[in-house]
This record gives C-alpha cells, sequence and structure tokens, in this order.
C-alpha cells in the first residue's frame, strides 16, 4: 500500500516543485529578460512580416511607459556623436514604433555574449543587471559592435512583469 502510495506521490512532489521553480518571478524575469533580447535580434534576410512580428512581441512585454537611458556613442544612422544625459519617456506606442523604425532601418542585428548577472525582486519592481554585445549593420551604414553593460526595470502590473526602463549608461 505505501509503494503504491509513494509511486504517486514522487512524481506530482516532483511536478510541484518544478511548477514553483518554474514560475517563480526569477525565472519569469529571466525569460521576459531574454524574451526582450530576442526582439533585437534580426538575421540577414528578415521580411517584413517576421520584423512586425517582433514589434507585437515587443508592444506584448513593454508598461504603458518606458523609460530609456541611452549610452554614449555614434549614431548607427550618421556616424555622428550621440549621448543622453537624461533619461527619455516613451509611451509603448511611441517605443514599439521607435523598434519597427529600427527593425526597418537595419541590415541585420545580433544579440551575443548575453550575460544575465543578478536579479533583484523588490516588491512589485525588479531590477535586472545585464550585459551582451550588440553588433548591427545598418542598410546604409557600417558594421558596428558595442559592449553593453546595464539592466532592465520591471514592474508588476496585473500580475504580469511588464518592461518599465532600460539603462545603459557605458
Amino acid at each position: 500500500m505505501k509503494t503504491k502510495l509513494l509511486i504517486y506521490l514522487i512524481p506530482i512532489g516532483c511536478l510541484t516543485a518544478f511548477c514553483l521553480w518554474w514560475f517563480s518571478d526569477n525565472q519569469i524575469l529571466k525569460r521576459r529578460t531574454n524574451t526582450a533580447l530576442d526582439c533585437l535580434e534580426l538575421p540577414v534576410g528578415t521580411g517584413r512580416a517576421e520584423r512586425v512580428l517582433k514589434a507585437d512581441k515587443a508592444r506584448d512585454l513593454i508598461a504603458e511607459h518606458l523609460v530609456v537611458v541611452y549610452p554614449p556613442g555614434n549614431s548607427v544612422f550618421t556616424g555622428a556623436p550621440v549621448s543622453f544625459s537624461e533619461p527619455v519617456t516613451l509611451a509603448r506606442d511611441k517605443a514599439v514604433a521607435g523598434h519597427s523604425y529600427m527593425t526597418e532601418m537595419m541590415e541585420f542585428m545580433h544579440v551575443e555574449s548575453r550575460n544575465i548577472k543578478s536579479i533583484e525582486i523588490d516588491g512589485t519592481n525588479a531590477t535586472v543587471k545585464l550585459s551582451f554585445t550588440l553588433r548591427a549593420k545598418s542598410k546604409r551604414g557600417n558594421e558596428q559592435s558595442k559592449q553593453l553593460d546595464g539592466s532592465l526595470t520591471f514592474k508588476k502590473i496585473k500580475s504580469k512583469w511588464l518592461l518599465a526602463g532600460a539603462t545603459f549608461p557605458n
């Protein structure tokens, strides 16, 4: 009798433990971070339909407003120095439109060497510190590559973690 009970309880216990781990805030934030980085991926020869689908995926990740701090550097489009000392707040639709514009102007974009360094959760706010290399080539420019170290800020809204900020000061 006890053996039969154990045969049922062990798989149920393992399944319960897996579900608790999979649906933990830490794991959800890791998956949301990787999905956000996937939205930046644009292989050579990506068609218009796939670019639109990436914009829709980005829309699902972003909170009503997104606060962005850009790193200083040269514009991918013009080569001119670009630097913002103040954060830029974008409405979700503007952020998605910017993403769509960016994907239309790029020949390719690759996110390499992804590294999620830490995840800090404070109630309904979370900060994911990460680094990655963004390699891109615009349709009119040269290929560029930049190592980015920064953080993504998420807010839990209606039990869903949404991207509320991106800070890459380097």
